[in-house]
């Protein structure tokens, strides 16, 4: 059903039968092979949070006979094959777990070992290239939710399905409606909101020593280290950087430093607060 009412323009140009890039999910078997059936050409990941908190749960589990003592130990072994910058850390760092644990403890030798064959939809060294805007875990998705549950059904859970579409074309419309008059009208509720969306940092980038390119959109930025001489380049348009923050699409000081002396408003960094973007928020709020 989404394939048909899609534009031919959906997902930034890839085309509603094509899909996104990638997805971040849960690690639900019935979701993924929808998603994989729908859309084959998409890279599917899993949230790191829910593969943490699954391998948090099954040590914890007693029935696997995991000593109190080791668990701390085992998880933080995960956590750093799991964070892991590059391929060769988190094979170094997967030897040393197999290593220290493996030997005593049979059943987790065996489930870390069907872990380890899926890596690449969880490891994050395998997604250092990929465009996830910085996220990897589905916490939109999460908090998304907990808006429609806290705010817009109140966490009432008598409600009917005529109920549920009436709350939903409502209240949840009247209350995105009232977000996006606040950041047009400059709420200081909203301005506080939006300047913690501004990566530590960015104050310490000189401004004056930011220049742009012969390229639409493109700006160079000096490093924060002193005398080094280095810039990075930053791409207003798609809201990437060339730094290792920015590089997958994820806010950086870079570009809030740029977003800031030309008040730009990006994709990692919104609202700019121009007279411009305001209209544009008001009308996306009361549709004129």
């Amino acid at each position: 059903m989404l394939k048909t009412i899609l534009p031919p323009h959906a997902f930034y140009g890839r085309g509603s039968q094509t899909g996104p890039i990638l997805f971040l999910t849960d690690d639900s078997s019935a979701e993924r092979n929808a998603l994989e059936l729908c859309y084959p050409k998409g890279i599917r990941l899993l949230c790191t949070f829910h593969i943490l908190q699954a391998f948090w749960r099954w040590i914890y589990d007693s029935k696997h006979n995991i000593k109190k003592e080791d668990r701390a130990s085992i998880m933080a072994k995960m956590k750093k094959i799991v964070y892991a910058s590059s391929s060769t850390e988190m094979d170094t760092c997967y030897f040393g777990f197999k290593q220290e644990f493996y030997h005593s403890y049979p059943q987790l030798r065996k489930h870390f070992e069907l872990l380890w064959e899926r890596r690449h939809f969880w490891a994050h060294s395998y997604r250092s290239e990929l465009p996830t805007r910085g996220n990897n875990t589905n916490n939109y998705i999460e908090r998304s939710f907990g808006i429609l549950k806290d705010i817009v059904f109140a966490r009432t859970q008598a409600f009917n399905p005529v109920q549920v579409f009436q709350f939903i074309i409502i209240n949840m419309e009247r209350f995105y409606e009232r977000r996006l008059l606040g950041f047009a009208n400059k709420h200081p509720g909203h301005l506080i909101i939006a300047k913690r969306f501004l990566c530590p940092g960015w104050e310490n980038v000189n401004a004056n020593e930011i220049q742009r390119t012969n390229v639409a959109n493109e700006f160079l930025v000096p490093s924060t280290k002193q005398d080094t001489g280095f810039f990075y380049t930053v791409n207003s348009e798609i809201g990437t950087c060339s730094c290792a923050v920015g590089i997958s699409g994820a806010p950086c000081k870079h570009q809030g430093a740029v977003s800031i002396k030309f008040c730009i408003s990006m994709f990692n960094f919104v609202p700019s607060l121009t007279p411009d973007d305001r209209m544009i928020y008001t009308y996306i709020a009361l549709g004129r």
